[in-house]
């Protein structure tokens, strides 16, 4: 009996409304990528051109040309300021070492001395690429990453510059956006 409660009427709504709940959910899963890829882009591009400044800054740093990577032993907050103003953490490798990073642990320590992962070598160090991710794990913390090559007169890579901004605050800004 209760089957037949709803009868045409009830039978024609469900038709009706059935694909117009899929489709809401197809169209909010659509635009949650499509908004999430629009952030990697901006995100990969801001980083991007923090690297390319931090390169032509040292390349045109006749100290750091002497000097290399000794340069930074009494410089370690040279990037400070830009970590300070943008929320931008600045590393530059030599090989696959972190030599001098604005990138800290919970403790204020910085992530000197420790490795970028095989993928990230292997792509800039080894291919001479610059490499982007979504998902780059630095001292246990999740980031945006940018990395760029820094090679030397020869045109041999060195060394990686690396730009980033954590997980957290790239997410929760576009939350903040998508909410508000």
């Amino acid at each position: 009996m209760a089957h037949k409660r709803f009868g045409l009427t009830g039978k024609v709504a469900v038709m009706t409304i059935s694909p117009l709940i899929v489709l809401s959910v197809v169209m909010s899963v659509f635009i949650g990528f499509s908004g999430y890829r629009s952030v990697c882009d901006e995100v990969s591009h801001e980083m991007s051109g923090i690297c390319v400044s931090v390169f032509e800054m040292l390349e045109r740093n006749q100290q750091y040309l002497t000097e290399k990577y000794d340069f930074f032993d009494d410089k370690l907050d040279l990037f400070d300021g830009i970590t300070e103003s943008t929320g931008i953490y600045i590393t530059i490798f030599e090989g696959d070492e972190r030599k001098i990073t604005t990138v800290t642990n919970v403790s204020g320590v910085r992530a000197v001395g420790t490795k970028a992962a095989p993928e990230v070598v292997n792509t800039v160090i080894g291919e001479n690429k610059d490499f982007f991710s979504d998902n780059v794990d630095v001292n246990g913390t999740p980031f945006f990453g940018y990395y760029m090559p820094i090679t030397d007169a020869g045109g041999m890579v060195t060394g990686m510059v690396f730009a980033g901004k954590s997980r957290e605050s790239v997410m929760s800004n576009l939350l903040n956006s998508v909410a508000g």
